[in-house]
């Protein structure tokens, strides 16, 4: 689970080129 939080956590962030991990993880 950590894991796989961890990786959209880095997608997100790469691509909306933020760091909006709640958001992330709450939209993914």
């Amino acid at each position: 689970s950590i894991s796989r939080i961890f990786v959209y956590y880095n997608i997100r962030v790469d691509w909306k080129g933020q760091k909006n991990r709640v958001p992330s993880i709450s939209e993914s």
